[in-house]
């Protein structure tokens, strides 16, 4: 008896972990923004996480005023906000609401601007 409640409970984590797992969002720096050239980036700032409900844009560091947009497949705007950097360093983001389909995800500070793409 024991040892099914054990191979039960085993099977049932790893279960779980297949469905709740979070994936990280590729951010890649645009290549051509506007303004003059930013302070050089030895690495990104920023990291944006996703699982099956929500995805979390984390701020390693302050970068100021930030302006958060994440574009459906039409480019239409399905989430915007801007967060000072200084008081939030994560922004929760629910998604159970949008259609089904593919997503870019849009992060602008200073005279950078990072992008990636998700599907939902």
């Amino acid at each position: 008896m024991k040892r099914s409640f054990v191979f039960i409970s085993f099977y049932f984590f790893i279960v779980i972990g297949i469905f709740a797992t979070t994936m990280k969002i590729h951010l890649i720096k645009d290549p051509f923004p506007t303004g003059p050239a930013p302070h050089s980036l030895t690495f990104l700032p920023v990291i944006a996480t996703i699982n099956e409900n929500e995805f979390v844009v984390y701020f390693d560091e302050n970068v100021d005023v930030t302006t958060i947009i994440v574009c459906n497949a039409s480019n239409l705007i399905v989430y915007q906000k801007v967060v000072n950097t200084y008081t939030t360093n994560e922004v929760y983001i629910p998604f159970d609401l949008w259609d089904s389909g593919n997503y870019t995800l849009k992060i602008e500070y200073e005279n950078v601007i990072l992008k990636g793409e998700f599907d939902k």
